[in-house]
């Protein structure tokens, strides 16, 4: 077990590196504290900034301060992964310099790696504090390019505690300048600079359409030139206006770009000049353009029309050339008054679950990005089918497991017939006097794995393992004897074997890693649910007949079998679970009266199987 370095170290790659404070009335947290990041100490003894690539976990816990029933809180757990990049640092601003109101000045940070390795911050905001790096009320730049410049505009805030603060724009990592600066009193001259309003000063649009941009010009210390403005930095034909088109007193200017639809899709950077006699001075906007033309949307699986399919699928489609995202729907109609399921996702695949057995579906996607949308494709058709679920138990038992060595014991299952998984469970009775030695893994008739349990529990004396393994039981919780009981999830997803063919041999293959335990496995079945047709033709049937339907769970099945082969009955409730499993003698002249009892009312599905033929109808019990 690898021991942490306590008091941590930057180039710990375990352990902790941050301590607990008493809780305070500040919606934020700063690691480390903020004020050891003024004072640019980034190593404290108990909190210190990994300089290297590690994992570490938080928990974020808050709590109100009701007096009537007692304080309440609440928790919240985050991983966060850094990468051996940086540091991000603050360039410029970095010494006691002093601005001048109104005017431009650049600030400069070191990217270091930032935009790429995982990390991926495209966008940084800057900010300023007026009390010594403690605050930081003032919004300079908001979703600007990290690209280590920005120009921004001095605010009218004299004062000598002022600092810079760059952060990764929607991010958790920041970096402040090292001292205070001054920002002197004014003199008569004007500026123009970003509202401050969060996000306003980078926006996106669809090719063909108009975006505005406000931002406020200030006359200060009596200031009252006439002042023009114009912009650059567009193309393709885009244009942009001003309204007013000049101002001599302060106000609000509306920039507005527009005639956009032959200007390449992109992210603009469009700078705004204010001119009054020979002085200039700017601000920067950025306008993300996108692609509004969409190739048609192309649907892979399931097909249209597909029949038999699960209630738990993947939608999967073509990628779209233009799209960054896509619109999902389902409905149980094709004019999709009625829908299931809406989602949006970035990705080409898009997975469907709960739906009803024995119904008609239709699915269909919209291609986006940023502002724009396609147009829905054409809607693709599936059908459910119904799920019957059976237990099947190995002969292949009881096979012992050594006492010397490390033995690996394989036991097999045939299932000879079956439809596409939907669902498996697997139950299993093994005895072993030390359960943390074994390794248990399913692998079905196609070859695909999952692993059950993978040395469970401690490395003590527990013993044996009687239990069911599903994905919808509860985690592991060792006991003594058994060692594991109940029903618990696998170590891997039994997911897994979902849309395989249940037909073949089914393996169970337990490995003893440690010599001198021993013991058996003694028994071990497959609950495995699939999916069947809704139906088989009723002509495979010479003169079926299935009455009284509806009925109170008794009724009669008659027909004239074609073969010697013995008439399999089964009765499924809608979910699939068996409520009867009969074989009857075959005779010129088949007659069975069915009689179900204590069965709640609803629809059931009935098989009959002669051989090879199959039939399965629906039956309605009062």
């Amino acid at each position: 077990t690898e021991v942490s370095t306590q008091p941590p170290v930057q180039g710990a790659t375990s352990g902790p590196n941050f301590r607990s404070y008493l809780p305070t009335s500040s919606p934020d947290r700063y690691m480390p504290s903020l004020s050891s990041v003024i004072a640019n100490n980034l190593a404290l003894e108990w909190e210190v900034v990994p300089a290297v690539a590690r994992t570490m976990n938080f928990a974020l816990t808050v709590r109100d301060n009701v007096t009537s029933n007692g304080g309440q809180t609440g928790r919240d757990n985050v991983v966060i992964t850094t990468a051996s990049v940086g540091p991000f640092v603050v360039d410029n601003p970095n010494t006691s310099v002093s601005w001048i109101p109104g005017s431009n000045e650049t600030v400069t940070w070191s990217v270091a790696g930032t935009t790429a390795n995982n990390i991926n911050a495209a966008y940084v905001d800057i900010l300023l504090s007026k009390d010594g790096g403690n605050t930081y009320p003032v919004l300079l730049a908001s979703k600007v390019p990290n690209d280590g410049s920005e120009v921004i505009t001095v605010p009218n805030s004299p004062g000598t505690t002022n600092r810079i603060m760059v952060r990764g724009y929607n991010h958790i990592f920041y970096d402040i300048s090292n001292v205070n600066f001054t920002i002197e009193a004014t003199t008569p001259t004007f500026s123009i600079g970003f509202s401050g309003t969060a996000e306003e000063q980078n926006k996106s649009a669809c090719q063909g359409s108009d975006a505005t941009f406000n931002f406020p010009y200030a006359t200060l210390a009596g200031f009252n030139g006439t002042t023009t403005f114009s912009a650059t930095g567009l193309s393709g034909g885009a244009t942009a206006t001003f309204s007013p088109n000049s101002m001599s007193a302060a106000g609000n200017v509306v920039m507005t770009v527009g005639n956009t639809n032959s200007t390449a899709p992109g992210l603009y950077n469009i700078i705004v000049s204010a001119t009054s006699g020979g002085t200039t001075k700017t601000v920067s906007f950025y306008l993300e353009l996108f692609n509004s033309s969409f190739p048609n949307m192309v649907l892979k699986t399931p097909s249209n029309n597909a029949p038999t399919q699960s209630t738990s699928l993947s939608l999967t489609w073509e990628a779209n050339s233009n799209a960054v995202s896509y619109d999902i729907q389902v409905a149980t109609d094709n004019a999709f008054s009625t829908i299931v399921k809406s989602e949006n996702v970035t990705t080409l695949n898009y997975p469907v679950s709960g739906l009803s057995t024995s119904t008609d579906y239709f699915w269909r996607v919209l291609p986006k990005n940023g502002n724009c949308e396609g147009s829905y494709s054409n809607p693709y058709k599936f059908t459910t089918g119904q799920i019957l679920c059976e237990t099947a138990t190995s002969t292949d038992i009881p096979i012992a497991i050594a006492t010397s060595g490390t033995p690996t014991i394989t036991s097999t299952l045939n299932i000879p017939t079956g439809g596409t998984i939907s669902d498996v469970k697997i139950t299993m009775n093994v005895t072993h006097t030390y359960i943390n030695d074994l390794i248990a893994t399913l692998i079905s008739p196609s070859g695909t794995e999952v692993q059950l349990y993978a040395r469970p529990c401690t490395d003590t004396a527990i013993q044996n393992i009687i239990a069911t393994f599903d994905d919808a039981g509860i985690a592991v919780v060792c006991g003594t004897n058994p060692g594991i009981s109940g029903t618990v999830q696998p170590k891997s997803a039994l997911s897994d074997f979902n849309g395989l063919s249940a037909t073949g041999i089914w393996t169970l293959k337990i490995a003893d890693t440690v010599n001198e335990d021993g013991g058996n496995l003694n028994s071990w079945s497959l609950n495995i649910c699939t999916v069947q047709p809704l139906s088989v033709e009723e002509h495979v049937f010479q003169n079926f007949v299935l009455y009284p339907n509806p009925n109170r769970g008794n009724f009669i099945i008659q027909f004239n079998p074609t073969s010697g082969n013995e008439i399999s009955i089964l009765v499924h409730d809608i979910m699939g679970r068996k409520m009867l499993s009969n074989t009857y003698p075959n005779t010129a002249q088949f007659s069975q009266n069915i009689q179900l009892e204590n069965l709640q009312s609803g629809v059931y599905l009935v098989t009959v199987q002669e051989g090879e033929q199959r039939t399965v109808k629906h039956i309605v019990i009062e």
